[in-house]
């Protein structure tokens, strides 16, 4: 058994599955998403099977990253994005280096959501 969820199938999957019912305007990134958070998994070794979860902080301040947040700004839902990361830090809430990487780009997504007025 895995001490941590894994990243992309249990938090983020989850969360994608649960919003494209509640805002049809994430459907069509979804699959997007999926594709460069599975390619990231394989290049930074973040996943729970196999891989060390703390990877998660490298990939959070990567242009890997950039491409997600340029997908969910795309289709207005940085607000999205901003409660998978939450529910990420919760789950890693005992990983140091992976909780200050979250809060970094959350305070980022926050201003730019502010900023701009959408989300």
């Amino acid at each position: 058994m895995v001490k941590y969820p894994d990243f992309l199938r249990h938090i983020v999957n989850t969360r994608l599955s649960e919003y494209a019912v509640k805002r049809k305007g994430i459907v069509p990134i979804i699959d997007e998403v999926r594709k460069l958070i599975a390619k990231a998994e394989a290049r930074y070794r973040f996943s729970s099977f196999g891989g060390n979860p703390e990877n998660l902080a490298k990939y959070f301040g990567s242009d890997d990253f950039k491409l997600v947040v340029s997908a969910f700004q795309s289709v207005n839902a940085l607000n999205v994005l901003i409660e998978i990361l939450e529910e990420a830090r919760d789950k890693y809430s005992d990983l140091p280096v992976v909780v200050e990487a979250i809060d970094n780009v959350v305070k980022n997504l926050k201003s730019k959501v502010e900023g701009d007025g959408k989300g």
